[in-house]
């Protein structure tokens, strides 16, 4: 069987739930449609090349060819990257499956290469500019329900595909005892409960003050709007909030390392709203298993991929919970 229609076999496969993750749970919409990607970058590949691909063609030199076509098509490193990962799992899955003997993939230089790329997360200044902006002045329902559905992103820390979906039925009102001076005392709080759309971890996510403030103003059930609409009009916003530091950002694009100067808030997107919650948490002072039982994370090392609070952050952080610098 040639590897562009074992390919297109296990997409379907995940699309019918009956090729799980390795965790044993369903691939997510948003990996799938990574997969239908990759594969197409594959398939361009092989046009460019005038022959299909068999699995014994995967090799070193197969590796050497088809990260410099992506290269010569100005793909990023990170893009490269995510195009040899998912070829890397379906060459496993086909291998596992006994269909590919081949396991050349394996070799430690058959690498997946990124670099950690100039993610951005906004400041408790910056976020409190965001959610005092008057943005009555607008005639345009969009930029309030941007902007909240934006800021319940922050202090929920989840994806856009959670955060945008929350409704009633995630509301669960909890009671704990506790001891406090010799006296055991009841707290009654809420929590949001959902399972995560791509990893199905299932979180709680206590509610805050300025979160409940706004699910009351929508009586629990946010309004729906479009990743693609909200990352548009969030970076309006930021804007107008004057969250426009310069920020230097640095890219591998076709091979090429290159870099810019821009405006921090062309740099806002859903998943800032998620990178945003987890490095305030974090620079808080809450324990790191904590957060990632909120945010879902399933090791410590990912969730610090998220957290983006600079050396200036940290010093401040330091200095505020020990006395030892006093």
């Amino acid at each position: 069987m040639p590897l562009k229609d074992y390919y297109k076999n296990v997409i379907i496969e995940m699309e019918n739930g009956i090729r799980h993750t390795n965790k044993g749970t369903k691939y997510s919409k948003g990996s799938i449609n990574a997969f239908k990607q990759t594969l197409n970058q594959l398939i361009y590949y092989q046009e460019s090349i005038g022959y299909e691909l068999g699995f014994d063609d995967i090799d070193m030199s197969f590796y050497h060819n088809y990260t410099k076509y992506l290269e010569d098509k100005q793909y990023t490193l990170n893009s490269i990257g995510k195009c040899i990962s998912a070829l890397k799992t379906i060459l496993h899955y086909a291998e596992c499956d006994g269909v590919n003997k081949n396991t050349k993939y394996k070799d430690k230089r058959f690498k997946a290469r990124s670099i950690d790329i100039d993610s951005v997360y906004l400041t408790q200044n910056e976020l409190n500019r965001i959610v005092n902006l008057d943005l009555s002045i607008y005639n345009n329902k969009l930029y309030e329900y941007v902007r909240d559905i934006f800021i319940v992103g922050v202090w929920t820390a989840q994806r856009v595909s959670d955060y945008n979906n929350i409704s009633p039925n995630f509301i669960k009102h909890k009671k704990v005892n506790y001891l406090q001076n010799g006296n055991i005392t009841t707290k009654e709080y809420d929590v949001i409960e959902l399972t995560q759309q791509k990893t199905k971890t299932k979180v709680s996510i206590p509610i805050s003050s300025q979160l409940l403030e706004i699910l009351k103003k929508y009586n629990y059930k946010l309004p729906r709007v479009r990743a693609i609409t909200i990352n548009k009009y969030i970076k309006k916003i930021a804007k107008l909030a004057g969250i426009d530091e310069v920020v230097n950002i640095s890219k591998i694009v076709g091979g090429i390392y290159t870099k810019r100067s821009i405006p921090k808030y062309e740099l806002i997107y859903t998943h800032t709203a998620r990178r945003t919650g987890a490095t305030l948490m974090y620079l808080a002072g809450m324990d790191i298993y904590d957060i990632m039982k909120i945010t879902g994370h399933s090791s410590p090392t990912m969730l610090k991929k998220y957290i983006k609070a600079d050396s200036l952050d940290i010093a401040g952080k330091i200095v505020s919970q020990y006395n030892y610098f006093q």
